[in-house]
């Protein structure tokens, strides 16, 4: 493990996991959520368009 001036540069905090299943639970729910919706629109709207405003969306919410 890297150490820097004998402190260990990346800790894992084990009290945490219940955070962290939540989190993944989340994030499969919404990438769930998503496909089915682009299913669901790609129907009415072309699919470049419907791809485009998925990723300039995932990228908005990703930079904030």
């Amino acid at each position: 493990m890297a150490t820097l001036e004998g402190k260990a540069r990346y800790q894992i905090d084990t009290d945490n996991t219940g955070v962290g299943i939540v989190i993944m639970i989340a994030t499969t729910a919404l990438f769930a959520a998503s496909d089915s919706t682009v299913k669901l629109i790609g129907a009415a709207v072309p699919l470049l368009a419907l791809l485009w405003v998925r990723y300039l969306f995932q990228t908005i919410v990703l930079g904030v």
